[in-house]
């Protein structure tokens, strides 16, 4: 299986740096890896919802982080196939994110 790079870039808003995320694979059949890469100390939260706007798993409960980069997995293999959204919130901004599960 080949290697995946993850790639981050810098995003700015009024000189501002912000967290960035990434999710991959996409899509996938259940298991997903989430690096996200936080500038600054800030607060954070990472939620999945599904098509209907119904929040399905909490990933990374509202919690203050300190400035780095964080990776985990996720196992999402039990939900029903479909398009699932991701919200990754903090203070400065709400990025979210389609996410597809195939069987």
């Amino acid at each position: 299986q080949p290697s995946e790079a993850i790639v981050f870039a810098a995003k700015t808003r009024s000189n501002e740096l912000l967290p960035t995320i990434n999710i991959y694979p996409n899509p996938t059949r259940g298991a997903i890896q989430i690096a996200y890469t936080l500038p600054t100390a800030t607060s954070v939260q990472l939620q999945l919802f599904d098509a209907t706007g119904t929040l399905v798993q909490t990933i990374v409960p509202a919690s203050n982080q300190a400035a780095g980069t964080y990776q985990q997995g996720v196992d999402i293999s039990a939900f029903t196939p479909g398009i699932y959204y991701t919200v990754f919130s903090t203070p400065l901004e709400n990025d979210t994110q389609k996410l597809v599960l195939m069987r």
